[in-house]
């Protein structure tokens, strides 16, 4: 893109834990179908992040080194969003939106996804599935 082009859609990445409970090929499913979303929304998925975890990780999620990549790839790449295929916990959302650089939309699967950033605050999205 030039410096004369105007972005017009957003930049997102896609994360998800992939649990003891799911093989690789679920876990790509499942990003297809939030990559579709996503897309419906005018937001372009230029990166998808996995880490295999027994469980999330109850504080962020993903393990903190998995976290640390992802912003930093975000913050050189010029990323809007990162959307997690899973349901994150209040506490968690607070705890990653003190690590990455880009909005986070909070509720799975709604208009919350394509929301603007407001006051600051991350928001988290993606599909719920049992742990």
């Amino acid at each position: 893109m030039t410096k004369d082009e105007i972005r017009t859609n957003q930049r997102a990445v896609l994360a998800a834990v992939i649990t003891d409970r799911e093989t690789e090929e679920q876990a790509a499913e499942y990003l297809d179908e939030l990559e579709f979303l996503a897309h419906t929304a005018d937001i372009d998925t230029v990166r998808r992040v996995t880490q295999r975890l027994s469980t999330p990780n109850s504080r962020i999620y993903m393990g903190p080194g998995k976290l640390d990549e992802i912003a930093a790839w975000c913050s050189a790449n010029e990323i809007d969003v990162v959307i997690f295929d899973d349901e994150l916990s209040p506490s968690q959302t607070r705890n990653i939106e003190k690590i990455l650089p880009c909005r986070v939309p909070h509720a799975p699967h709604s208009r919350h996804l394509y929301a603007p950033r407001r006051n600051g605050l991350c928001q988290n999205a993606g599909r719920t599935r049992q742990l």
